[in-house]
């Protein structure tokens, strides 16, 4: 009996042993499983670090800050965004949370800023002042002679647009000028032009001036070569009351390359009748003249007072006016007079 009792309870034992085995066995499967649950939970940025909150509202983005402990700033900027959009942070994404620290700022869309009004103003005081409204500014150079150097004489868009980002300035700078007496009229076909001379228009004196001296009926075409560097012509014209008498008349008219007219189709011009001339020469190569003189008593003569062309300082060059500069078929050989030169300066003139 008791070697039976024995021997079912070794049976018993090795059942219960084979059992646990088995288990065991599913146990170890079961388990490998257990890692990739644990590989998906790392992929969340841990607590301890400053999240990526660009994007975010400015509310959700300062709330999350505050769930964290973390201090933080805010600042608005201008941008096309939705207003209230935090469009960047400092530090970046993932830096670590210790301490006290870091301080985060955010930055955060705001509405665009209407653009002020700086006709008038120096176009350094202008710069600065949009600069620090957050515009990008652009400068345009123009001719403007009746302003000061540097003074905003336009802008664009217009005070009060909300939809800009860019400013577009347009800047008076001082013009170059070009007299008439210091250069050689370009002539052809025989025409003798204007020289330089002394002359008067009524009371009126000019030390040196275009002085052009013809015969009753006759008429004198020359040019002038402006390379496309000037943007005005202006001046007076008169009969020189030195020497012409008082029944002499002038018609004169301005073309340019093209044959294109210039300002009054024709000037005309009486001994107690002086002209003033003023046209614009936008990117005119050269100016044509064709005046005409007539007298019943025989001397006449015709006086470009004060004439000059003007334009920006930086784009005018220093192109000759001498019949070299133009075409060699239209050139004649004829010399300035000692008064005159064959180069263009930007000295006044002379009265």
């Amino acid at each position: 009996m008791r070697s039976r009792s024995t021997a079912g309870i070794g049976l018993a034992l090795s059942c219960l042993l084979a059992l646990t085995a088995c288990n065991g066995g599913d146990s170890s499967e079961t388990s490998t499983d257990e890692p990739a649950s644990a590989e998906t939970t790392t992929e969340a940025a841990p607590a301890n670090e400053i999240p990526n909150l660009v994007g975010k509202d400015q509310s959700s983005a300062e709330e999350q800050l505050t769930e964290l402990g973390v201090r933080f700033d805010s600042q608005i900027e201008s941008s096309s965004q939705d207003a209230g959009t935090v469009i960047a942070q400092d530090p970046e994404e993932g830096t670590p949370v210790e301490g006290d620290g870091p301080r985060v700022t955010l930055t955060v869309a705001g509405d665009p800023p209407a653009v002020p009004n700086v006709m008038g103003s120096s176009v350094d005081d202008a710069r600065r002042d949009l600069e620090t409204l957050g515009f990008t500014v652009e400068e345009t150079d123009v001719f403007a002679p009746d302003s000061p150097n540097g003074e905003v004489v336009g802008q664009d868009p217009d005070a009060g647009d909300s939809n800009a980002a860019t400013v577009t300035l347009e800047v008076a700078r001082p013009p170059q000028t070009m007299p008439f007496k210091d250069t050689k009229p370009i002539t052809s076909g025989g025409s003798s032009g204007p020289q330089t001379d002394s002359a008067e228009i009524g009371n009126q004196k000019y030390a040196e001036a275009w002085l052009l001296e013809s015969y009753s009926g006759s008429s004198s075409e020359f040019g002038v070569n402006l390379a496309g560097d000037y943007s005005e012509v202006e001046g007076k014209l008169g009969i020189n009351t030195e020497d012409s008498d008082t029944a002499c008349t002038a018609t004169v008219s301005f073309t340019n390359e093209q044959g294109r007219p210039l300002g009054e189709n024709t000037y005309n011009v009486t001994f107690s009748n002086p002209v003033d001339v003023k046209f614009s020469v936008a990117d005119v190569i050269r100016l044509n003249i064709d005046a005409r003189l007539n007298s019943d008593q025989g001397d006449c003569s015709l006086v470009f007072g004060d004439f000059q062309a003007t334009g920006l300082k930086e784009s005018s060059s220093d192109s000759t006016n001498s019949s070299s500069s133009a075409d060699p078929s239209e050139s004649a050989s004829e010399e300035p007079s000692e008064s005159a030169s064959p180069e263009s300066t930007s000295s006044p003139s002379s009265q």
